[in-house]
Parts: structure tokens; C-alpha cells; sequence
């Protein structure tokens, strides 16, 4: 997962949520067991803590929405929760980065 990677590379401790897999008939069902029932990774560096869905293509309000109704908590500065958003402009993937302040997206300037 490119997330997960880009914030190893910046010296956090990241944790993904755990596949679980079974078989139906010749087929195997991966599903992840988000933290929370909201989050894929959780990253840790020095004194801050991120809380991070990743997404890509349509159903960034579902996530949004998610995130709202099963994540009712407010934190002033330690923790953040946030979104990472993957879109493709051309043959590249991009993304930008939504922060949840006091009950609104704010999206990052990179």
C-alpha cells in the first residue's frame, strides 16, 4: 500500500488493518477489518498520532460519511483523522490528503 509506505519513509510506526480471507466455491473473498470499523492504517511518530482511511475513485462522501457517523470523537492536536484520497489525472495517481477538524473536511495543501 503506497500509504503505508510514504509514511514508513517518513519515520512512522504504522500499523494496517488485518485481511481476513475465505473461500466461496473457486473464489477467495479478501476483506480488511478496519480499525474502528472506520480506519486501514494507523500511523505513531513522536508525539502524534493518524488515524487514516484510504481511498480511491468514487465514494469519497460514503467514506466522509463513514467516518461521521461511526467516529464521533474530537481531537484538538495529538490525533488527527484523515482521509487520503487516490485519483488518476492521466496515466498518474495522485492524491490529496482531507482532515477532520471540529465536524469538517479540510483538505491539505501538498
Amino acid at each position: 500500500m503506497k500509504a503505508k509506505k510514504e509514511l514508513e519513509d517518513k519515520g512512522y510506526l504504522v500499523a494496517r488493518a488485518m485481511a481476513s480471507s475465505r473461500k466461496i466455491g473457486n473464489i477467495y473473498i479478501t476483506k480488511y477489518n478496519d480499525f474502528f470499523h472506520v480506519f486501514d492504517l494507523i500511523a505513531v511518530k513522536d508525539n502524534e498520532v493518524r488515524l487514516i482511511q484510504v481511498t480511491s475513485g468514487s465514494g469519497l462522501s460514503s467514506h466522509k460519511k463513514k467516518i461521521l457517523d461511526n467516529f464521533p470523537y474530537v481531537f484538538d492536536s495529538v490525533v488527527s483523522v484523515e482521509i487520503w484520497y487516490y485519483y488518476k489525472m492521466g496515466r498518474v495517481w495522485k492524491y490529496k490528503i482531507l482532515y477532520l477538524k471540529r465536524g469538517e473536511w479540510l483538505e491539505s495543501k501538498l
